[in-house]
């Protein structure tokens, strides 16, 4: 007994079915290159004013202690470098804490298309959850 061939509206749903996948999976590696584009130019705008800051307060720190300690070389040469080696350390532990915030609150890695697949997976829930009560 020969079976009959598939009826066409089944291989068109099919088809229109695939394309409709392989169109959110499109749309979703946008949004992930997207996410990835964003992190870089952050990461690397952080990176270049980071570089610039240390250097610029590097030599205005390097000539701000050569312009003090000759002022102050002849009656209070120990009290001047105690005092901004603790003015550094302050301004370190200020620098690091302040990193340490901005790194905890930055949004997480790839959180738009995580979100954008939750939405899809209870949208392809919901009509599932539709058919079994009815």
């Amino acid at each position: 007994m020969a079976s009959a061939p598939p009826p066409m509206h089944f291989i068109s749903s099919s088809k229109t079915l695939v394309k409709t996948l392989i169109a959110i999976l499109h749309t979703r590696l946008q949004i992930l290159a997207l996410d990835i584009e964003e992190d870089r130019i952050y990461l690397l705008r952080l990176f270049n004013m980071l570089c610039l800051a240390i250097v610029a307060l590097g030599m205005a720190l390097l000539m701000l202690n050569t312009l003090l300690i000759v002022f102050f070389w002849e009656h209070h040469r120990l009290m001047t470098l105690s005092g901004l080696a603790i003015v550094y350390l302050c301004i370190g532990v200020y620098a690091w804490r302040r990193t340490i915030i901005r790194m905890r609150t930055k949004p997480k890695l790839f959180e738009t298309s995580l979100s954008e697949l939750v939405k899809d997976w209870q949208a392809i829930e919901r009509p599932i959850e539709e058919d079994a009560t009815a």
